[in-house]
């Protein structure tokens, strides 16, 4: 901006002396003109916005006029635009690879910091270009310019970190973790940067979909809200202290002491082919099994991992025109292909870390159950149609949902656990001898999600705090043996 304030004060004393001349000896005027022309962007800037047809302060020919506009344009605007993207992206750039931190909470620092001074920037440019008495388009480029350079001098360094330097990038991710202290009573979550020392080695991870969320079905606009926020609250990291709710995995791992939770499951989430987000996968938050992957390889590997995603892959009459017994094997196999291959990643990963690590493959829900709780919530609803508002608005998203669909997905998602069943045992197989353990459980599988009490009071298809803590009752087990393989033992009170 102060380049701009001295071309600003250039001008205006060329102008004055111009004048001077026009005023005291007209005879030889344009000679004298000429005393003042140095051949550089001055000339360019005058022949662009000071001359007029009337008024050639200038006394250069007015021919070069266009091509001099054009050439201002792209070097000096581009060159004060890129002086103002790169002064802010410094800033952010500066944060992310020195003062970076687990906590989210700081992180938000990243994206805030340069829009206070973007804001000021702009706005004087706009002021520049529509006020003032020399006023120019210019200013108006400068402003747009600046905007997409910013981006990409933020995405830039953050795309080669990825590869030299990936712990700097590993806080641009969403740091969705709390963590949990031991006490008598029941720990309080606290959200922050992750433990240092020897508590750091206690951290638990989860893979997964909406079922892993506290997000329901509603309208559009609450449901975007829901995605990005609502993660939270469920099974795995968290629940309210109410009635009937018990206390979730993450919260009763706390009983060996600081343990940290780090959610990555995501709405929508699906076990996919590994391509990149859309854009509307980033407006709505969704990271599917691969992204999901990503997150977990860039930081340190988790000491227990859990994956439960899938759910969102039995919509089968999205993807077959009939139930045959042939196309749902081709559905499952494609499924466990798209499942290894993401899961060989993630044991590439613990095998590299070189520490004990146990990663669980949950099978899909009960859907046995899980209809069965629908259908209690569906005759409440006939009876009294207030309740569950939603209730049907899932069909739009999720069409095997529908009565007539919905033994089709239980044949699939059958055949997709029989699958992982085997898969967890052939790859487990090849882990004899590591200090890397695959297991397979059907806790989720057979959980008894059974009752309408279970469900969400919304859209009656996502769990309630009731449902997330009968399936925080069904998986803790199995996540309570993995912490006795990997040697974790209660801390003796002090005397």
């Amino acid at each position: 901006m102060e380049s701009l304030l001295t071309l600003h004060e250039l001008i205006w004393g060329r102008i004055r002396g111009v004048e001077l001349i026009n005023a005291l000896n007209r005879p030889i005027v344009e000679y004298q003109k000429a005393i003042f022309h140095d051949a550089g962007f001055i000339d360019g800037w005058f022949l662009t916005f000071v001359d007029t047809p009337s008024k050639h302060y200038s006394g250069i020919n007015q021919a070069f006029s266009p091509m001099t506009g054009v050439f201002l344009l792209l070097m000096l605007g581009t060159f004060i635009s890129a002086a103002h993207a790169s002064t802010l992206a410094i800033v952010s750039f500066g944060y992310r690879r020195y003062l970076r931190t687990g906590s989210h909470r700081w992180l938000y620092w990243y994206y805030l910091l340069p829009l206070v001074p973007l804001f000021f920037l702009l706005s004087s440019h706009v002021l520049f270009a529509y006020g003032g008495h020399n006023r120019n388009w210019i200013h108006l480029y400068v402003a747009a310019v600046t905007i997409p350079l910013l981006l990409l001098l933020r995405w830039l360094p953050a795309a080669v970190d990825k590869t030299v330097y990936p712990e700097s990038v590993h806080c641009l991710r969403r740091q969705h973790l709390l963590t949990y202290f031991p006490s008598l009573e029941r720990p309080t979550p606290w959200h922050g940067p992750e433990p240092k020392g020897e508590v750091e080695r206690r951290t638990i991870s989860l893979i997964g979909d909406s079922l892993s969320t506290a997000f329901h079905i509603s309208s559009p606009p609450a449901m975007l809200v829901r995605t990005w926020g609502e993660w939270k609250r469920n099974w795995f990291l968290n629940l309210p202290r109410e009635q009937k709710v018990h206390p979730s995995v993450v919260e009763r791992l706390s009983c060996f002491g600081t343990i940290t939770g780090v959610h990555h499951a995501s709405s929508s989430a699906k076990v996919d082919n590994g391509h990149r987000r859309s854009i509307l996968e980033r407006v709505t938050n969704t990271w599917h099994f691969s992204h999901q992957v990503d997150e977990v390889l860039v930081g340190r590997f988790p000491d227990i991992l859990l994956i439960w995603i899938g759910h969102n892959n039995v919509d089968w009459k999205s993807k077959a025109n009939s139930r045959t017994h042939e196309s749902f094997l081709a559905l499952s196999d494609k499924f466990i292909d798209r499942y290894e291959r993401q899961l060989r990643r993630l044991l590439n990963s613990a095998l590299a870390s070189n520490q004990p690590t146990a990663i669980v493959v949950f099978g899909l829900i009960n859907f046995e159950a899980f209809f069965q709780a629908r259908e209690e919530a569906e005759s409440m609803r006939r009876v009294d149609g207030s309740l569950y508002p939603h209730l049907e608005s899932g069909y739009r998203h999720f069409v095997s949902m529908k009565p007539e669909y919905r033994d089709g997905i239980k044949e699939l998602a059958s055949l997709c656990n029989q699958k992982l069943n085997v898969l967890c045992q052939r790859l487990g197989e090849q882990l004899s001898g590591t200090n890397v353990r695959l297991v397979y459980s059907d806790a989720m599988a057979v959980a008894t999600v059974d009752s309408a009490d279970s469900l969400c009071a919304v859209d009656a298809w996502h769990p309630s705090s009731y449902g997330h803590s009968v399936l925080a009752d069904s998986a803790y087990p199995i996540v309570h043996d993995q912490a006795i393989f990997l040697d974790w033992t209660i801390p003796t009170p002090a005397a």
